[in-house]
């Protein structure tokens, strides 16, 4: 991979406009965790009225704001074929100076897409997992996992809020959900790592020592004190194409010999085309771990 002359590009969907650093300058910073639409944070500096004007949202027949606008974020490295691509829409927009710069910064979020065939039609003598697979809608990105703590079967659902279904069904299977680019994932709570590891190391990308901390763990009727979950935080350069639910192998001190390995459950990504850009990524360690904290 190579880690030099990052690039952002904007573009609006409804209007077919991009606007790609450079030459434009692009700031973004993305929140994302478990059991939350993805929210992302956009700085571009020194548009035209034309650019703000397509913030807004599109009109009805009468001119009145009916629809917000479908964006598309990516970023990544010139010489690079791994890139960062964020679909959603613009949740709000504002325009301000800051010297001789004038900045637009649009506040954008993904949209849960759902199955709107089987909302308020009853599910009968199914389990979980066959119910999520036809309530959610993939989105084309191969990033639609479906897995779950303990399966279960229900008698009769019927769903009429997707939103307070899906968290019942994580809290009936033992789960945990989230979404890339609208598209819903389930995993099991202990977020077992699966698949092909993605390294993390000094070498691709770790700027400092991961730093450990303790994840709570719910309490039960069989178990009134479990012993925490062990995390870590591992701060990196940008990194494109890795993000949440990815299963990685990372060191637990940078120059030690012990290895961690886990699975992502929260990522706080900044970006500037023309600054500094640094990821912090949360990860749920596996058991084994455990004894490596401090």
């Amino acid at each position: 991979m190579s880690y030099f002359l990052r690039y952002a590009e904007i573009e609006f969907l409804f209007d077919e406009k991009t606007f790609r650093s450079p030459p434009f300058s692009v700031e973004f910073t993305v929140r994302h965790s478990l059991f939350k639409l993805r929210t992302i944070s956009i700085n571009l500096y020194n548009p035209n009225d034309e650019t703000v004007e397509l913030c807004k949202a599109i009109p009805d027949q009468s001119g009145k704001p009916a629809a917000r606008r479908g964006i598309i974020l990516r970023a990544g490295y010139e010489k690079d074929n791994r890139i960062d691509s964020y679909i959603g829409e613009i949740r709000s927009f504002n325009v301000k100076w800051e010297g001789p710069d004038r900045i637009l910064t649009i506040e954008m979020i993904e949209v849960p897409q759902w199955n709107e065939d089987v909302i308020g039609k009853p599910f009968r003598d199914e389990n979980a997992v066959g119910i999520i697979f036809k309530l959610k809608l993939g989105t084309g990105t191969g990033t639609g996992n479906v897995s779950v703590g303990k399966d279960k079967f229900y008698k009769k659902l019927v769903i009429t809020d997707p939103m307070k279904s899906v968290e019942a069904i994580a809290k009936d299977t033992d789960s945990v959900y989230y979404w890339i680019d609208g598209e819903l994932n389930f995993l099991e709570a202990d977020m077992p790592p699966s698949g092909s590891l993605i390294e993390i190391n000094e070498e691709t990308g770790l700027l400092e020592s991961p730093e450990a901390f303790e994840i709570p763990r719910k309490q039960t009727d069989k178990e009134d004190h479990k012993k925490p979950d062990i995390g870590y935080k591992l701060k990196t350069i940008y990194l494109p194409g890795v993000g949440m639910g990815d299963s990685v192998d990372f060191p637990v001190r940078i120059g030690g010999s012990f290895q961690g390995i886990g699975r992502i459950f929260e990522v706080g990504k900044s970006f500037s085309s023309f600054g500094d850009a640094s990821f912090v990524y949360k990860v749920k360690a596996k058991q084994q771990t455990q004894g490596l904290l401090g």
